[in-house]
């Protein structure tokens, strides 16, 4: 049975601002997958997939300021619903 989660920040994880989606709606996305990258100003950090399944909408935009009370994109995934972590952004370089 497909269940659907919501993607977010870690509750440890500062304010960012999303400044690009890295796969469009309706893709397969894997654990791990960079799906977004984020930056907080300094750095930049792409923004991991924590489970894998079908990014079904993407509910913050470029430009958007996240932080661990927003949800970010929603995904569906086959099985059964199991608590999904939260993410946490990888800085890159």
């Amino acid at each position: 049975m497909p269940f659907i989660y919501d993607l977010l920040l870690h509750e440890d994880e500062p304010d960012y601002t999303l400044t690009q989606h890295l796969v469009p709606e309706g893709t397969m996305v894997e654990t791990g997958q960079a799906i977004a990258v984020l930056t907080d100003g300094k750095m930049d950090f792409h923004l991991p997939a924590p489970m894998q399944g079908l990014l079904v909408a993407w509910l913050s935009q470029a430009g958007d300021c996240v932080n661990i009370a927003e949800t970010i994109a929603r995904v569906v995934c086959e099985g059964p619903e199991v608590e999904v972590p939260t993410s946490i952004p990888q800085r890159l370089g």
